[in-house]
């Protein structure tokens, strides 16, 4: 029964709708409505969403050519037929197809004219994203950061039901990692580019720009090397039809990177060819940063009138290009005048290119726009005009450092140098030194003090001030340490070339007084500088052994393996370290404590870091050492932050010699080995020797220790200071290397760790200090560091630090006891090479 009633209601069902079918031609008749019509009409609509979903399809393939016919035979369909939301698609996509191409002008018209047709735009986030890609690139940062924010939004929202609509994701937030780039967000952005780098739908072209972006964060705060490295993996991405723009701006890209790590013919090859492409494409606007490249690197070159011809080509192009790269443009146009003295002209330039940054959200324009006004002033000197615009320079780049990682901040430091050393000189100009040395402080050490703060957080009751120090806090960190800072700053030119040598000297008493040297005069007259002094000083004073790094089988033989006992009065006589004591001690010995057992801490700058300042020799042949108790540190900051012990405990000591066997045949090391016994006879420790020294057996000891003594071989890295490494034994069938990578990742509560082996206090020379071994070690948390400058001689040292142990047990003070041990070790091993090498660094 219930079979016969469904065959019932089924049939009176399927007699309904034949009924109804057959009147609707009745019906349409009726109504004044043609059936063909109707049937055309549908018909036609139907070619319209095929071309138009066709088009998206074409698009996403880098075909933009063939959609292009698609979408206006869609277009002109959806008019005819008044479908106002077909109209307000094609129109969107061809807009798409203008901002592809580089036509970002073009594209926002069409963009305004799809909005006119019906206004989608409040719940479209395929519009919202794609208009705020296009503002991106008119320059427009903050409209460009609204639209991205809220489309991405609206397209997470609606669901991504293909793969297109995935793509437009992907392609929206590398929009938003470029727009935090320009702010100075680079954490922001960086958090955006990792989600699009390894997506599935990110296709050849996405991942190409992905790229792009990241090299671009990386040139922006000074990490040359590693941008060109990730713009070699964006032009290894295969080729995609239609993307001849992301392909010519990989080109100009790795331009830039060769450009500022001073390749300059491959920078001008790769210029060459990413312009010749973008003109064969039309592709106005990315024109403008090219030639923009073109103009510095012919500056570079000493080409000034080919320099001008190419900025005020990208001058003329800026009509074209929609105001896309005006900033830059204009503030290069500043710089170039500025070089050329017409100071009118350049300010013009200058102010308009600030206006138009800071009405569009350019944090990095703006800080460059400020910088390049601050020079003009210094120019015309205008000091007090010229440090108020400095200042301000200065406070925006300080403003981006937060969520950066240290390598990072490291390298935005240093690409700021230049806006420092102009404050500074500012300052000096107005007879302000203390402001001055402020300013020299704030450059110094911030990373250090920013990661030493953020590992020391819940590890000690007091917690790290992060905040610069004032002239305040600078006196009273010397009364505390009651000691006598020598602060050194080099200022360069914008040739970064050497031109004023400024030394404060910070007393126990917290007077401060200020010397300066004219850094162009002493060139003129004794053709030296800072820097030559002071590599001289450590070549003269190694007996040689720095002259250049050696192959790794030269020093496995030569060094820590020598017997010296040369008594003669050689080492008296050596006019380098003469040099050295005339240019950073002379200008300031009325200044220094007359007891020798006083405490004198350097901070030093560039290339003073590798100063052997014991050695360092006035006229009559006397010793720095025999003169002064000394210690380096890397900023007068480091040194307000106060031990976590009084005391060192001998009892939980940590004494490493001669690991066996060593890594890459590394020769053994007898001395080392007598060197490590002699220590823990005086500690009454046990030494780890020989194949009991592995790496996995002493990282896991180290953070038990209070005092960490390595005697073994050390290698640096001057390109890559964190690879800059201690050689430990292989018998367990590891690499053999502690790394100081590696070594930053321990957690150590060490009041102090000696570094007995070649090289360890080298690295990296930065604005930061000396990225290495030593940097690591502190940052790991021990309190203070002995490390060397050069391939120091196994015996001596062996003699040298066993002493130094001695003099500890009966001196806590360990300035005083390495400098007693240097004076003890100098009867037996006069030559500075043998004893001079070993710096206290720290805390």
């Amino acid at each position: 029964m219930r079979y016969l009633k469904g065959f019932s209601l089924g049939y009176s069902v399927c007699r309904s709708l034949l009924l109804w079918c057959l009147l609707i031609p009745a019906i349409t008749i009726a109504m004044g409505v043609n059936p063909e019509v109707v049937q055309a009409q549908t018909a036609s609509k139907q070619t319209a969403d095929r071309d138009y979903q066709a088009a998206r399809e074409t698009i996403a393939s880098g075909s933009l050519f063939a959609a292009k016919p698609k979408l206006h035979n869609a277009l002109k369909i959806y008019q005819t037929l008044g479908d106002r939301t077909g109209q307000y698609n094609c129109l969107i996509e061809l807009a798409r197809i203008d901002y592809k191409e580089a036509n970002y002008q073009q594209a926002q018209i069409k963009q305004r004219q799809a909005l006119q047709v019906v206004n989608y735009s409040t719940n479209d986030g395929k519009a919202k994203t794609l208009a705020g890609l296009i503002a991106l690139e008119l320059g427009d940062y903050n409209e460009a950061l609204s639209k991205l924010r809220v489309g991405v939004h609206e397209l997470q929202i609606a669901g991504l039901s293909d793969r297109l609509a995935r793509q437009e994701l992907n392609e929206a937030k590398i929009g938003l990692g470029e727009v935090f780039t320009h702010q100075g967000l680079y954490k922001q952005a960086e958090n955006y580019l990792a989600q699009t780098v390894n997506s599935p739908y990110s296709d050849s072209h996405l991942r190409r720009r992905t790229f792009n972006a990241l090299g671009s964060i990386q040139l922006e705060i000074g990490q040359y090397d590693e941008a060109l490295k990730t713009f070699e993996q964006a032009h290894s991405v295969s080729n995609t039809i239609g993307d001849r723009v992301g392909k010519a701006k990989t080109l100009e890209n790795l331009g830039r990177a060769y450009q500022l790590t001073g390749d300059r013919n491959k920078a001008l090859k790769q210029y060459q060819e990413a312009l010749g492409q973008l003109r064969s494409a039309g592709a106005w606007s990315r024109q403008v940063y090219v030639l923009n490249n073109l103009g510095l690197l012919a500056t570079e070159l000493g080409l000034s009138n080919r320099a001008l011809e190419y900025l005020q080509n990208a001058e003329g192009t800026l009509s074209n290009s929609g105001g896309v790269g005006r900033v830059i443009t204009l503030t290069n146009l500043g710089y170039y005048y500025t070089q050329r003295k017409k100071y009118d002209l350049a300010r013009d330039y200058l102010e308009q290119a600030l206006s138009w940054a800071k009405s569009n959200g350019d944090r990095l324009g703006e800080a460059k726009a400020l910088s390049g006004l601050g020079a003009i002033e210094m120019e015309l000197a205008d000091y007090q005009g010229a440090s108020q615009t400095l200042e301000s320079s200065i406070k925006i780049f300080e403003s981006l450092r937060p969520g950066l990682r240290d390598e990072q901040k490291i390298s935005l430091a240093e690409s700021q140098r230049l806006t420092y050393d102009l404050l500074q000189e500012a300052y000096i100009a107005q007879n302000k030194p203390m402001k001055a040395l402020t300013i020299a402080e704030r450059s110094r050490a911030r990373a250090f003090i920013e990661l030493l703060a953020q590992r020391s957080s819940g590890k000690s009751t007091t917690e790290i001030d992060l905040t610069p120090p004032n002239i305040q806090a600078i006196k009273a960190i010397a009364k505390n340490r009651r000691a006598t800072i020598v602060n050194y700053s080099i200022i360069q030119d914008r040739k970064g070339e050497e031109s004023q040598f400024y030394i404060w000297v910070v007393n126990p008493q917290g007077k401060i007084d200020f010397r300066a040297l004219d850094l162009t005069v002493i060139k003129e007259q004794f053709n030296t500088s800072v820097a030559r002094v002071s590599r001289e000083s450590r070549n003269a004073a190694s007996g040689g052994r720095d002259r250049q790094k050696p192959r790794l089988q030269d020093y496995v033989v030569s060094f820590r393996g020598e017997n010296s006992s040369d008594t003669t009065e050689n080492h008296r006589k050596l006019s380098f370290p003469r040099d050295g004591y005339k240019l950073l001690i002379e200008p300031i010995k009325d200044l220094l404590p007359e007891d020798p057992e006083a405490l004198v801490v350097f901070i030093p700058q560039d290339s003073l870091f590798l100063v052997p300042f014991p050695a360092l020799q006035n006229d009559q042949g006397k010793f720095l050492i025999e003169e002064h108790t000394m210690q380096i540190a890397p900023s007068i900051q480091t040194l307000a932050i106060k031990p976590s012990k009084s005391t060192l405990d001998s009892s939980q000591a940590l004494i490493v010699g001669n690991p066996a066997p060593m890594p890459e045949s590394l020769a053994n090391l007898p001395g080392a080995e007598i060197e490590a016994k002699a220590i823990a006879d005086i500690l009454n420790a046990a030494p780890i020797i020989g194949s009991a020294a592995t790496e996995t057996t002493i990282v896991e000891k180290m953070p038990q220790a209070d005092l960490i003594h390595f005697a073994t071989h050390g290698l640096f890295d001057e390109n890559q200071g964190l690879q800059s490494s201690l050689a430990l034994s292989t018998s367990d069938h590891t690499e053999g290397f502690l790394t100081a990578e590696e070594i930053l990742d321990l957690n150590l509560d060490a009041e102090l760790v000696v570094l007995s082996a070649c090289n360890t206090g080298r690295g990296r020379i930065t604005g930061d200090g000396v990225v290495g071994l030593s940097r690591s070690f502190l940052l790991a948390g021990a309190q203070s560091t002995i490390v060397s400058l050069w391939y120091v001689p196994d015996l001596p040292t062996s003699a040298l630090m066993t002493d130094f142990y001695r003099q500890l047990a009966k001196n806590p003070n360990q300035p005083q006891a390495l400098r007693q041990a240097m004076l003890n070790t100098i009867k037996e091993y006069p030559k500075p090479y043998q004893w001079a090498a070993f710096m206290l660094v720290g805390q």
